[in-house]
C-alpha cells in the first residue's frame, strides 16, 4: 500500500482489522474509503459496488481487463 499511495500521490490510514467481513462491511457501508484485499470482492466490483482502482501484480488479470496493475 505504501508504494501505492507514493505512486498516486495520496496518504492513507491503515486500519486492522480482525477479518475481511468487518473490512468489507465498512468500506460497503462507506465508513471507509478503501480496501486492498484480493479478489474475493470481485463479486462486489462485478455488482458495481465497488470500484476496482488496480490489482497487485505484474500485468492485467483476466477477469479485470480494464484495471491496470500496479507494478512494483
Amino acid at each position: 500500500m505504501g508504494q501505492f499511495a507514493q505512486a498516486a500521490g495520496v496518504k492513507f490510514n491503515a486500519i486492522a482489522y480482525k477479518g475481511g467481513s468487518a473490512a468489507l462491511q465498512d468500506v460497503l457501508g462507506e465508513q471507509v474509503d478503501l480496501l486492498a484485499d484480493s479478489s474475493s470482492r470481485a463479486p462486489h466490483v462485478e455488482g458495481g459496488k465497488l470500484r476496482l482502482l488496480v490489482t497487485w501484480g505484474e500485468a492485467r488479470t483476466r477477469r479485470f481487463k480494464d484495471t491496470r496493475p500496479h507494478r512494483r
